[in-house]
């Protein structure tokens, strides 16, 4: 059993996937750092702060302050964040915060026991 489906250390790092759904948006790979409870929190909190028009500003820092790279072909920058399609920016924040679980990788193992040190080993 591995520590990292309870406990999230400094410097962890995972892949989340989000599969396509045709005609909301196609599919995209990144690599995150999951964030702690505070984090959330603070997010919520800016989130019912945010005069009108800013909750997705609020939502693209945050997704750039916890997505290292992402397999898009833009710069992973707040304005290209807010230029992605509603229902893309929703289920990258909802992973990136810990509401939803990332869908499977393209290889089929689910995203939650996949090793990258293993896996370049075979």
């Amino acid at each position: 059993m591995t520590n990292t489906l309870y406990f999230i250390d400094d410097g962890y790092t995972q892949t989340g996937h989000i599969l396509p759904i045709e005609g909301l948006h196609g599919a995209v790979t990144f690599q995150f750092r999951p964030m702690l409870y505070e984090q959330r929190q603070r997010v919520s909190e800016l989130l019912k702060a945010a005069a009108t028009g800013e909750a997705t500003q609020v939502l693209a820092a945050a997704i750039c302050q916890q997505v290292l790279s992402w397999s898009l072909p833009r710069e992973l920058k707040p304005a290209n964040v807010r230029r992605l399609r509603p229902k893309l920016l929703d289920r990258i924040y909802l992973i990136v915060a810990g509401h939803e679980a990332s869908d499977p990788l393209p290889s089929g193992q689910a995203v939650e026991t996949y090793d990258e040190i293993a896996d370049a080993k075979n």
